[in-house]
């Protein structure tokens, strides 16, 4: 199991809002702490992340998505995304490549798809850029301004953790 996390260096300091409410919750431990009754959402938003700028977390068949929605007004240059140092990442112009420092040179995400796209879903120009140890940009090319823009970079490999550090039996949950 690898674990990462993504941050987003600049940003506003923002709380996160579900939308669609799903009809179950969820129980868990976090640091030893339980948690129960959490709601679910089919969507979390953090929205005003950055000046005209929101996130969108959402589940697919292919893993949790990300993307960001870029309002008139909003300017894409200002997204940074810094991925936490428990991997490595490899940033190319048309993939992001996320490695386990754990096991060695093992491939545990990776994103060969960016979609920048407006109103029409017409394909516009864009890659990534690397500006630091395990930090990108989105850099997008020629799109219209005052319309809304969406980026839609890597989906997250998603999983959930049961289990201890010692056996364990059916008996123990």
């Amino acid at each position: 199991q690898v674990v990462f996390s993504l941050t987003f260096p600049r940003s506003h300091k923002v709380e996160p809002s579900g939308k669609g409410k799903m009809g179950h919750s969820l129980n868990f431990f976090v640091g030893g702490i339980e948690r129960t009754n959490v709601g679910s959402f089919e969507e979390v938003w953090y929205r005003g992340l950055y000046d005209d700028i929101d996130l969108r977390y959402y589940m697919t068949d292919q893993g949790l998505k990300y993307e960001f929605i870029v309002y008139p007004g909003g300017n894409p240059d200002d997204i940074t995304v810094q991925v936490s140092d428990s991997v490595d990442a490899v940033i190319h112009d048309q993939s992001v490549e996320l490695y386990s420092k754990e096991q060695l040179d093992t491939l545990i995400n990776a994103d060969d798809e960016l979609e920048v796209f407006q109103a029409d879903k017409k394909a516009i120009k864009s890659n990534f850029v690397d500006v630091g140890r395990n930090v990108y940009k989105i850099k997008v090319f020629n799109y219209v301004r005052n319309k809304k823009l969406v980026i839609d970079p890597i989906w997250l490999g998603f999983s959930t953790f049961l289990g201890g550090n010692g056996k364990d039996r059916a008996e123990d949950i």
